[in-house]
This record gives structure tokens, sequence and C-alpha cells, in this order.
């Protein structure tokens, strides 16, 4: 093999391995997670007594839909957010969304028109009872059931599991 080769083929493992070694971990964890687990059922939707909807578990991480997840749809949702945590609005939010049957893993949140898995904003104080709250744009490239790891900065705080209809 000559010298100009041996150098491509070094650079091209070098990048490989570190975009693979600089990847947050929740991701790496996130990926790993959800392509052996199956899930089987979707997260519980419940109403208030203000007859809006929301998905999620109650007292832990909800979203209050505006509208159901559509494919190729962006739609704005607020993500109520509960915990002990002292320090909470200090906090981003991060999401981690596979699709089960293909194992795709998609950035679903939207900021201006980049979709992203980070929030740049700390999280907003109380709201519907929450400790905390942040409004996104959201979008799914697929309809089917997706898998959302949902974290505060880099701490796993839920999983939501929802049907994104076409």
């Amino acid at each position: 093999m000559n010298m100009k080769r041996k150098i491509l083929v070094f650079l091209t493992v070098l990048i490989l391995v570190l975009t693979t070694a600089c990847s947050p971990n929740y991701i790496k964890d996130s990926n790993t997670e959800s392509k052996e687990t199956s899930y089987d059922f979707f997260s519980p939707m419940y109403e208030d007594g203000e007859g809006r909807t929301f998905i999620g578990k109650k007292e832990k991480l909800s979203i209050l839909l505006s509208e159901e997840f559509k494919k190729n749809t962006t739609n704005k949702y607020m993500w109520l957010i509960w915990s002990n945590d002292d320090d909470i609005l200090n906090k981003r939010l991060s999401v981690v969304a596979f699709h089960q049957e293909t194992g795709l893993q998609e950035a679903v949140l939207i900021v201006g028109e980049n979709k992203t898995i980070q929030i740049p904003n700390k999280l907003f104080g109380p709201n519907h009872g929450a400790d905390a709250h942040i409004p996104t744009n959201m979008e799914f490239s697929e309809s089917g059931k997706w898998i959302m790891h949902v974290f505060l900065d880099d701490e796993l705080h839920e999983t939501l599991i929802v049907d994104v209809k076409d």
C-alpha cells in the first residue's frame, strides 16, 4: 500500500473513532437500550379538570398536547417536568427519539429551522402544576411507535412512547 493510501486509511479510522467516542453518553446509552428493548405499550394519556389532554407520567414528565403526533407535521408542544431537584430551572431538555420498527434515531425537537436533540434554553418555571416547563416544536419523519428518552442535561429523566399517525 502506498504512503498516501495508508495515511487516508489511518485518518478515516481516526475520524470514526473520535466521532463515536465524542458522542454524549446519553445518546450511546439510549441507542443501545432502545434497540434491545421492545416497548409493547404507549405512554398513558390523561386530562386535567379543564379538558386539556396530556401524555406521559403525571407528576414526573408529561406533554400538553395541542394536536396528536403526525408524520412530517411540525406542531408545538408544552413539556411539563416534575422534579425534587432544587436546581431544575438550570437544566436543559434533550430528547433522543427512536422509531421502534426501523430503529431510526432522529432529532425531533425543532429550534428555528433546524432539528436538534437539545433545546438551548434552560427550563422555565412552574406551569400546570409542574415544577418546570418548556415549549418546543417537534416533528417525526415516520408514522408508528416512537420511543423518546427525555434527559435533563445528561441525566435520563423519563421515557415516553408515542404513536405518530400518517
